[in-house]
C-alpha cells in the first residue's frame, strides 16, 4: 500500500531507520536504560520517505535512525539527538508530532 498523505494519529518513521530480514521489518529501539532492542514492526503503508507503522511501536518510543550497521541488540548507547529537547524512552510526543 502506497499512500500519498499520512493521516493524523499515525506513527511515521523514516524508511532508512528500518532493517529487512527475510519477510520481517525491524527497527532498533532504545529502552530507558539506553540499551538497543531489535523490534519487529508491521508496515501499514508508506509515503515518499516514511513508513506508516501499524504495530510494534508506540507513540514516544525512541528509535535509532542512523548507524544501524554499527550496533547490535542489547548494546548500551549514548544517544545523539537533533537540536531541540531530548526525548526520553516512553515519553509522549506532542499531539502534532507523529514522526519519530
Amino acid at each position: 500500500l502506497k499512500m500519498e498523505e499520512a493521516r493524523e494519529g499515525q506513527i511515521l518513521i523514516p524508511q532508512q531507520a528500518t532493517l529487512q530480514l527475510q519477510d520481517r521489518t525491524f527497527v532498533m529501539k532504545m529502552d530507558s536504560q539506553h540499551r538497543v532492542l531489535r523490534q519487529v514492526i508491521q508496515i501499514a503503508g508508506s509515503t515518499q520517505d516514511d513508513y506508516i507503522v501499524s504495530s510494534g511501536l508506540s507513540r514516544g518510543d525512541v528509535i535509532i535512525t542512523e548507524g544501524l550497521d554499527q550496533i547490535a541488540d542489547s548494546t548500551r548507547i549514548t544517544p545523539l539527538y537533533p537540536s531541540g529537547p531530548q526525548p526520553t524512552a516512553g515519553a509522549v510526543l506532542p499531539s502534532d508530532s507523529s514522526r519519530f
